[in-house]
């Protein structure tokens, strides 16, 4: 759906251009005989596999109100260009693993993920992961004088900061993310 195939023989990854006006055609928001293919109000877990590499994810798993984790690892988004509301409004999501994620490609504006995931805990990031325009700094309980963040994997390099501080440590070439 939405995808070319790679010829026989070729190497490199899929590539898969769903953009925000056919966001239908993708698997987990088709309506079928009126109703969603997936019910976004059960779905608890997503997992992503197999290195998929959209071009555009604006939208993507806006709205799943039950999910409480989110492992993004699996998807190569080198390629893509817009963010926009990928994960907004699910309002139960606690733990994102982006952390294989390049945001690097797509402007400011069109990295505003996170709005309206408002019981945020955990998140895993990579070295091209740029929080900029993400607007993490506006949910709830993690403002700016906040200290909502603990950097968890560097026993030598601990780190306490607001949101705001944390997307100031990932915001692109140079920062703590590379």
């Amino acid at each position: 759906i939405g995808a070319a195939a790679l010829e026989p023989g070729e190497a490199g990854n899929l590539q898969i251009d769903w953009t925000i006006a056919t966001k239908g055609d993708l698997p987990w928001n088709k309506i079928v005989n009126g109703q969603p293919l997936v019910n976004k109000a059960i779905i608890t877990n997503i997992e992503t596999k197999g290195n998929a590499a959209p071009l555009n994810m604006a939208d993507w798993f806006n709205g799943y109100t039950a999910l409480t984790t989110f492992d993004g690892s699996g998807l190569d988004t080198s390629f893509c260009s817009n963010f926009s509301n990928v994960l907004a409004n699910n309002t139960a999501l606690t733990s994102i693993n982006i952390s294989s994620w390049n945001t690097r490609g797509a402007s400011a504006s069109d990295r505003d993920m996170f709005a309206g995931s408002t019981a945020l805990e955990y998140l895993i990031l990579g070295p091209n992961v740029d929080l900029t325009g993400t607007n993490l700094n506006l949910l709830p309980g993690h403002g700016t004088d906040d200290g909502t963040w603990t950097r968890q994997d560097a026993p030598n390099d601990t780190w306490l900061g607001s949101s705001q501080g944390l997307m100031d440590r990932y915001n692109g070439p140079g920062s703590e993310g590379e």
